[in-house]
């Protein structure tokens, strides 16, 4: 989709990002991110975050649970933490 029906469908769906996802935090366009974050005998994982101060462009956990395989959290633009 592009240009002004591509935003309009957009606004009111969920969306998954993929790649440049910093550039996308710091342009604003990102308003709620669920991370899946697991933890790893081997390997080094990804650096999603590095760089980004979360609580300076807005964002707040609204939300986390703990599963055996996973921590889920929820981070949320222009909301306090629930």
């Amino acid at each position: 989709m592009a240009g002004a029906a591509g935003r309009r469908a957009s606004a009111t769906r969920n969306r998954r990002v993929r790649g440049h996802r910093a550039a996308k935090l710091k342009a604003g366009l990102i308003d709620e991110i669920h991370l899946a974050l697991a933890p790893t005998l081997l390997g080094r994982g990804e650096a999603l975050l590095t760089g980004i101060d979360m609580i300076a462009a807005g964002f707040r956990c609204t939300q986390h649970v703990s599963t055996p395989r996973a921590m889920h959290v929820v981070l949320t633009k222009g909301q306090d933490a629930g």
